[in-house]
């Protein structure tokens, strides 16, 4: 009885070294290329977050005036029961004053006034300038 052996049989399948040490180079370079892409589209979808947030915060105070028919506030806190001034790396909150005596300074939120919504920092490495009178 004869045998035959076909040369498919004997062939292996896979990749060489050489073949994957070029797929590898290939691949980091794509890598570095896309890496500073990626990061500016990530911190471009943070700063469109944090933007909605301050949206959020300034569509909320404006909707409790206008439910209230009386002032609404939005201060720096650290806290999320007082007023801190000019801290806002903590976060912030809304608050109806209903005495209207409310500065902005510490001791603003007192008794009769109703804290709507308290609202955490921004995140890591994230600040938060304005320019101008914020009490006008």
């Amino acid at each position: 009885m004869r045998r035959s052996y076909s040369k498919k049989a004997n062939k292996i399948n896979g990749f060489t070294l050489i073949e994957l040490l070029i797929v590898v180079a290939i691949l980091g370079t794509l890598i570095a290329l896309a890496t500073p892409a990626f990061r500016d589209t990530v911190e471009a979808a943070n700063t469109n977050s944090q933007i909605k947030v301050m949206l959020t915060t300034l569509n909320l105070a404006r909707s409790e005036a206008i439910k209230r028919g009386d002032d609404v506030h939005i201060c720096a806190t650290n806290d999320g029961v007082d007023c801190d001034e000019d801290d806002w790396s903590e976060g912030w909150m809304v608050f109806h004053d209903a005495n209207g005596d409310a500065d902005g300074l510490s001791g603003s939120v007192d008794v009769g006034d109703t804290i709507v919504r308290v609202f955490d920092t921004l995140g890591a490495g994230s600040t938060m300038t304005y320019t101008g009178d914020l009490m006008s």
